[in-house]
């Protein structure tokens, strides 16, 4: 077999393999936990607020045209807020609001993997309890025009995602509330917190669509190159010979 004729063999073969093994995890969304208070959601409370009412339910804000939204993602979660504070003028001044998410997991959600969608206007953590894990994001805020440049800011570019380590993922099956602290960096400027919390199925079984088209075009490319006499035993070099001794 000449040297090009083993190239192109196993070129073809390698890819096949390499496509095969590329089948990789999909899956689907099975319920979210947002900011709208939902589904999952039993209660989204705030304290340490300013004014004459420092603790309350949380409410959706107006939301302003320079902000991001999670709709921009296909996701769910409206922005809220301790009171309408949007529009830049609630009088909110430097320092922290903390808004507490008491969730519920139904016992019929069969997820293994759940990722934190998070938006901020200036800056935000999260905090889990009674196990604690957290902060996410363990970086602090970094000052800009609209919010902070570090995520999760409140620009579509400065949305916050996590995927929750395997430790992690244990203690929020553990855990019931997780607490939202929404910094302002600048006094008087719109102050807000969206989050999409999506409980995810990963199916190893199932292959992706993208994977399924590069398995395909391996198996067009292996059957090309032996449709072309290229892929024939070793020391052939007539491959019409070859092929008519098969067909016999």
């Amino acid at each position: 077999m000449g040297s090009m004729s083993f190239l192109s063999y196993t070129s073809s073969a390698r890819i096949l393999m390499v496509a095969v093994a590329a089948v990789t995890a999909s899956g689907g969304v099975i319920a979210d936990i947002t900011s709208d208070c939902g589904t999952g959601c039993l209660s989204i409370t705030y304290s340490g607020a300013p004014g004459a009412n420092p603790t309350g339910n949380a409410m959706k804000i107006a939301t302003p045209s320079v902000w991001g939204n999670l709709s921009d993602f296909g996701m769910s979660g409206d922005w809220i807020s301790y009171a309408e504070t949007g529009n830049g003028t609630s009088g909110q001044l430097q320092g922290n609001v903390n808004f507490l998410l008491t969730y519920a997991l139904n016992p019929a959600w069969d997820f293994n993997e759940v990722v934190f969608n998070v938006m901020a206007d200036d800056f935000a953590q999260v905090t889990a309890s009674p196990d604690n894990f957290g902060p996410l994001p363990n970086w602090g805020p970094l000052t800009a025009v609209h919010c902070s440049s570090n995520p999760p800011g409140c620009l579509d570019s400065q949305r916050y995602t996590h995927t929750l380590t395997a430790t992690e993922l244990a203690m929020f099956r553990a855990d019931n509330q997780l607490t939202f602290a929404v910094s302002q960096l600048i006094d008087n400027t719109p102050f807000g917190l969206a989050f999409d919390i999506q409980l995810v199925q990963v199916d190893p079984g199932v292959p992706e669509p993208g994977t399924l088209g590069l398995v395909g075009a391996a198996l067009i490319a292996v059957m090309g190159t032996r449709k072309s006499g290229l892929w024939r035993p070793q020391g052939d070099s007539n491959p019409r010979s070859h092929r008519e001794r098969v067909v016999s």
